[in-house]
């Protein structure tokens, strides 16, 4: 239309094999990562990670992790087939996967009707969907406070940090 020709069509090279010119993409070093344009960062299904992960972005996790997730101003969202055995602390945690291990939201936490949680609770308000799996305690009434980003002094394996007043605490099971 505009009586323009792509150069890629016209340009000749040695190789007559190759009829069109060579592109090559522009050097990633030294270049920031954009956010994504929802304003998280996703581990998509076939990621399997072993490892602590620590950030300042919304994070979903629809792969496979284990160690200790630290998000203390931001929420986490673990997909349908996501697997984590972790520690996890967040602003807001919604699980639709399988979860081992304990959670720490600051706001909230979601089990959906899809999700299974082997682990202890603690946050402020708490919403377990009709299907969704439980078991471990739920304290509600301790403030929770985010480990530092250098890393956490754990207590002994299973017990929940601060919980010195076990009468405050509720011990569920369902299934």
């Amino acid at each position: 239309m505009w009586d323009r020709k792509d150069s890629r069509d016209t340009k000749e090279t040695k190789d007559t094999k190759y009829p069109y010119q060579t592109i090559t993409e522009p050097s990633m070093e030294n270049k920031p990562l954009s956010p994504s344009p929802d304003g998280f960062v996703n581990i998509g299904p076939s990621v399997v990670f072993k490892g602590d992960i620590q950030g300042s972005e919304d994070l979903v996790i629809e792969g496979e992790i284990e160690g200790k997730i630290n998000l203390k101003d931001n929420s986490l969202h673990l997909g349908p087939k996501s697997r984590v055995r972790a520690e996890i602390y967040a602003k807001s945690v919604t699980i639709e996967g399988e979860v081992q291990g304990d959670v720490y939201a600051v706001e909230r936490l979601v089990i959906k009707k899809s999700g299974r949680l082997h682990g202890n609770i603690v946050a402020p308000r708490l919403v377990l969907e009709d299907g969704a799996r439980f078991k471990g305690t739920i304290d509600m009434e301790k403030r929770v406070e985010a480990p530092a980003i250098s890393g956490r002094e754990s207590g002994p394996k299973g017990a929940v940090p601060g919980n010195e007043n076990k009468d405050k605490s509720l011990n569920l099971e369902l299934s």
